[in-house]
């Protein structure tokens, strides 16, 4: 079992594979340690808060009439109703093993390659790759069809750690969200964070500021203004 990286969505399931040895970086570990207690035991003391602005989606749901608004709420009300039924027996299970750059993995038929290069999506993301099949697990330094959530990353890093993974001349390409691709989700993910940082050096009114056209079809699209406004915020260099 492998954290990619520290995000809830991607540990909270650990619980349920006890007896099997789970592995992240050791920088994914002790961000886990550093976030998730604190965070755990203040979802669980708000589980009735949560129950009431549950019934309240489920309100707002019945009455909207509109087909994408409507489709939106559908999308949150299903979330948290995940988190309301996980919460009460969400246990905080940290990784086993940890390592500092690459881990190798040796069976009788195959290799696989556990590597980070650092932190783009997060501090320190990891990613899984099967030279022999030419498959990697990208975790979610790969989103696919769906815009990403960048406001824990730093896009620069990110961009080159894309341009890294490209050598390892992956056929296959499995991301943290999305549908399995090929290259061409690495090529969609340069363009997406190439275009935001272009935009938030230009930035005057992210109100006003549309989803360029390649991206209108990506789920999630009210990522796109919170990302923009993340990076107008920042002093990452924007001029690429």
């Amino acid at each position: 079992m492998i954290n990619s990286h520290w995000h809830g969505d991607h540990i909270r399931g650990n619980q349920c594979f006890k007896g099997a040895v789970i592995f992240s970086s050791l920088a994914t570990r002790n961000k886990m340690l550093e976030i998730h207690p604190e965070r755990i035991s203040d979802q669980q003391a708000s589980i009735p808060q949560l129950r009431k602005h549950i019934k309240k989606l489920e309100t707002d749901l019945a009455r909207e009439s509109n087909p994408e608004k409507k489709k939106k709420v559908n999308i949150q009300l299903n979330f948290l109703k995940e988190i309301e039924k996980s919460l009460p027996g969400l246990e905080f299970t940290l990784p086993d093993l940890t390592f500092e750059h690459k881990m190798v993995f040796t069976g009788n038929s195959r290799q696989a390659v556990l590597q980070t290069m650092g932190g783009g999506h997060t501090l320190c993301d990891s990613f899984l790759y099967l030279p022999e099949e030419e498959i990697l697990f990208a975790g979610d330094l790969l989103f696919s069809g769906t815009h990403p959530n960048i406001k824990d990353g730093n896009p620069i890093n990110w961009l080159g750690i894309l341009q890294n993974i490209k050598q390892l001349s992956a056929k296959v390409l499995v991301p943290g969200h999305g549908p399995v691709s090929d290259e061409s989700a690495i090529t969609g993910m340069e363009c997406y964070l190439t275009s935001l940082l272009e935009m938030a050096d230009a930035l005057h009114n992210v109100e006003e500021t549309q989803i360029p056209l390649r991206f209108e079809a990506w789920e999630a699209p009210e990522l796109f203004s919170q990302n923009l406004l993340f990076l107008s915020q920042q002093t990452f260099p924007k001029n690429l």
